[in-house]
């Protein structure tokens, strides 16, 4: 394993070494509760599959380790079976989510869906842990529930607030494959968790846009980090999740889809009355 340790205090060292896993916390931290000069020590390695990034605080007379600061973090997830029943309502909700448990964190879910919605949650905490140093999608490190086999045939996913987690229909088979088959569309949904733990934006109209943008920003975000690229190599959402392979949407070019609206004042009206009749004032069409 090599660890890339940088050294503060004196910034044109830098060291690469090879150590154990073992070794790497062998010596006890030291809480003194004083103040004291220390070097401060960035550690990269890999841990069980994961990438972990620490920051470790050395005594700079003794070298006697004082403090440890992760930055990296990890929530527990958790995938589910709904084994089809319908979510439609709250009381759906309240009655059948989250669903027959199949795995949890490193457990195999036996299920294609599940595995597929089960390793995604993972990827995404995993990047927005290591890129924003973010602990889950609510910052706390929340539990990460997912729930596969929504209904019979449902062309959606969800994220849903009050229940705190990510939902996924089995598509149609015709246009959509399952909604857990396409990366993007796990990070997006993960993504609305986001902005529902910060923003909290009204689903609806101009706020309810943004709040898909921002789904769709860093869903492709996430898909980047994903891949191991510096950058997007494309801004096309949904591309694996379509039976014919086109994509869900174009972010270079929103009207591509044949629906969202491209600029002002092509947008989609203001809704006095934003319902499900009118996508909620235009949220996805005016998403781009």
């Amino acid at each position: 394993m090599c660890l890339f340790l940088r050294i503060r205090g004196q910034p044109k060292i830098e060291k690469r070494v090879s150590v154990a896993t073992s070794n790497v916390y062998k010596e006890q931290v030291e809480y003194t509760g004083k103040t004291e000069l220390v070097y401060r020590v960035e550690v990269k390695y890999g841990l069980n599959g994961m990438p972990m990034h620490d920051v470790l605080f050395f005594n700079a007379k003794n070298n006697k380790l004082v403090d440890r600061l992760a930055l990296n973090h990890s929530a527990t997830v958790k995938t589910y079976d709904l084994e089809n029943k319908k979510i439609e309502t709250q009381y759906d909700a309240q009655q059948h989510l989250p669903g027959k448990l199949l795995c949890t964190d490193n457990q195999n879910c036996n299920d294609t869906s599940a595995q597929q919605a089960h390793d995604g949650a993972k990827k995404v905490d995993q990047y927005y842990s290591e890129i924003h140093n973010r602990n889950s999608f609510d910052g706390n490190g929340i539990e990460l529930r997912s729930s596969v086999h929504m209904g019979t045939n449902v062309n959606n996913a969800f994220f849903l607030w009050e229940e705190k987690q990510m939902i996924y229909g089995d598509g149609d088979g015709s246009t959509f494959k399952s909604f857990t088959s396409d990366f993007d569309v796990i990070a997006h949904e993960f993504t609305h968790g986001v902005t529902s733990s910060t923003a909290n934006m009204k689903y609806q109209n101009a706020p309810g846009a943004l709040n898909e943008s921002w789904s769709d920003v860093f869903g492709l975000s996430a898909d980047t980090y994903r891949r191991g690229l510096s950058a997007p190599d494309s801004w096309e959402l949904g591309n694996d999740l379509k039976v014919d392979g086109s994509a869900f949407r174009y972010m270079d070019n929103p009207t591509k889809d044949g629906r969202s609206a491209d600029y002002w004042p092509e947008r989609i009206p203001f809704e006095q009355n934003p319902n499900q009749n009118n996508d909620y004032g235009g949220v996805h069409k005016n998403s781009g």
